[in-house]
């Protein structure tokens, strides 16, 4: 879609406009969380997160997630691997944690809404 064509009332954004990526790093063993996501928990078929493993599993620092925000596998991205998550925790380093920016999305797409 071009410029030209855009739907009355839309604009074009940057990224930093609407969103941001959260790079808060914890260790697993400090997250305060039984919940870690890892990329093979993240199915390119759906947003919703329906499995999931446990901190202990892993070792190294990975990346807090809040409810609401999405978590997108950018390690091969092709593969469109992405989850909006429905509760707090931790995810692979090898993920991108995105947060939207209120009153720049819709109240229901808004992480910690």
């Amino acid at each position: 879609m071009s410029v030209t064509t855009l739907k009355p009332g839309w604009q074009i954004l940057k990224f930093e406009d609407f969103a941001e990526n959260i790079a808060v790093r914890v260790s697993p063993s400090k997250a305060d969380t039984d919940i870690y996501v890892g990329l093979e928990h993240l199915d390119p078929e759906t947003i919703h997160l329906r499995t999931w493993g446990h901190p202990s599993d892993v070792d190294g620092d990975k990346l807090r997630f809040q409810k609401g925000d999405v978590i997108f596998g950018r390690r091969r991205a092709y593969q469109r691997k992405l989850a909006v998550a429905e509760f707090d925790g931790i995810c692979s380093a090898h993920a991108m944690v995105v947060r939207t920016k209120p009153k720049k999305m819709l109240p229901e797409t808004h992480a910690g809404s």
